[in-house]
């Protein structure tokens, strides 16, 4: 694949639109997540997702166990 070169301005609040074309082609929909990534040949902007995390039940923490140091 050859580089495209796309240009886009920096608004106010520092926004970029990112072009159109690059938006459907990495399947980018408003409110996704992107990172940005400095390399020695400049920014590389990568699609994120957000992979939900399961959180284990723990026992009640109020109650001391016998293993936790207490007499």
């Amino acid at each position: 694949m050859s580089p495209s070169l796309k240009v886009s301005r920096v608004q106010k609040k520092g926004q970029v639109t990112i072009p159109a074309q690059i938006r459907q082609k990495l399947g980018l929909a408003e409110g996704d997540l992107v990172a940005f990534i400095e390399t020695a040949e400049g920014i590389v902007i990568s699609p994120q997702a957000i992979v939900p995390v399961i959180v284990k039940e723990t026992h009640d923490l109020s109650t001391p166990t016998p293993d936790a140091g207490n007499t």
